[in-house]
């Protein structure tokens, strides 16, 4: 793996700017409304624990919590954990007015009876910097280890994929041996508000596609003001992929996680970061469109989630001219055209 470090900072030095880039890519023939994206899917074989109080699981970026139960339950932030892989973040928030933030009393948040609940956004976990480098004055920076050795691998190998082939994505599936980006939760959820008397839960999964493509972010239209009390439901921001679905998985519990990639060969290091959205409204509330953008921890039920809807286009769709003169309304192509739609 160090051979691929030294391989890579060699080409680095060699490497020489193309006209027709996109987030750092090269590639040729592409819309400039266009961007690079990284999707990563995971195996669900232990991403859920289900009694007969609660049903606790990994879906949607996050991790959720249903209360089967009629009463009320309490989580002690103190005793819950989030996981990327050896790295360890807990889910306490610290009292800004104690000294070093130290942990020095329960910290609870209840779920009503029947209530469904994110509790944390783990899409967040693996955002940041990957460098084959030390830079001390970077922040969001990931710590070079075995695992982030192996993503920079992988990452370097679609990207010649789909440089030197010129294709649309390139993806590469893995083995739970072979998974180098593995998730986990660890909460203790109790019926006792002093806490006292929990029950330990874990779920956990790993990393079993990833896909490297281009991608497109189709608003819907505005929302139109009218004189009535009637609410209309928007649609959330449809991400236009040009790949095609790892597996069948249900939309409303996908198990797949999205970021816009920027590789910087230089500097021999990319960055993952929120998908792009692009021509926000003013009339839209833009929180609704944020994608992984996701509050570390609910201390209360306010913060906006949006769920990730990606559209898989396939491997053969045009990105090389992109139309959206009209919102709500894209089109791909010039000879095949391709047209979506994403009205409420």
């Amino acid at each position: 793996m160090r051979k691929f470090l030294f391989s890579l900072c060699t080409l680095l030095m060699c490497t020489t700017a193309w006209a027709d880039n996109i987030n750092g890519f090269k590639v040729e023939k592409t819309d400039e409304k266009a961007h690079i994206g990284l999707f990563l899917a995971f195996s669900g074989v232990d991403s859920k624990y289900e009694d007969e109080n609660v049903a606790v699981e990994i879906y949607r970026e996050a991790l959720w919590i249903t209360n089967k139960s009629d009463r009320t339950i309490y989580l002690d932030l103190a005793q819950c954990f989030a996981y990327y892989n050896d790295d360890v973040v807990s889910l306490y928030i610290p009292d800004k007015t104690k000294k070093k933030n130290i942990v020095t009393e329960t910290q609870l948040i209840n779920i009503a009876p029947k209530e469904d609940r994110m509790l944390c956004g783990l899409a967040s976990l693996i955002t940041g910097t990957y460098s084959a480098y030390v830079d001390k004055k970077e922040e969001y920076f990931h710590n070079i280890t075995e695992y982030t050795e192996k993503f920079m691998s992988v990452v370097d190998e679609l990207r010649i994929e789909l440089e030197n082939e010129n294709k649309n994505s390139a993806t590469k599936h893995l083995t739970e041996d072979e998974a180098f980006i593995k998730l986990k939760a660890a909460i203790a959820y109790s019926f006792d508000k002093e806490a006292k008397e929990t029950t330990p839960v874990i779920v956990s999964n790993w990393v079993s596609d990833i896909i490297l493509s281009k991608y497109y972010t189709l608003l819907p239209p505005p929302q139109q003001k009218t004189k009535s009390l009637s609410a209309k439901k928007i649609n959330p921001a449809k991400i236009c992929t040009t790949a095609t679905s790892p597996f069948e998985y249900e939309e409303e519990k996908s198990p797949i996680m999205g970021y816009d990639i920027n590789i910087d060969l230089k500097k021999g290091r990319f960055t993952l970061g929120q998908i792009i959205v692009t021509g926000n409204n003013k009339d839209l509330e833009e929180t609704k469109y944020y994608m992984g953008s996701i509050t570390p921890v609910l201390k209360t039920g306010n913060t906006i989630f949006n769920q990730l809807v990606i559209e898989w286009l396939g491997t053969d769709v045009d990105f090389s001219k992109i139309k959206d003169d009209n919102k709500g309304f894209v089109q791909f192509g010039k000879d095949k055209v391709l047209k979506v739609t994403n009205l409420y």
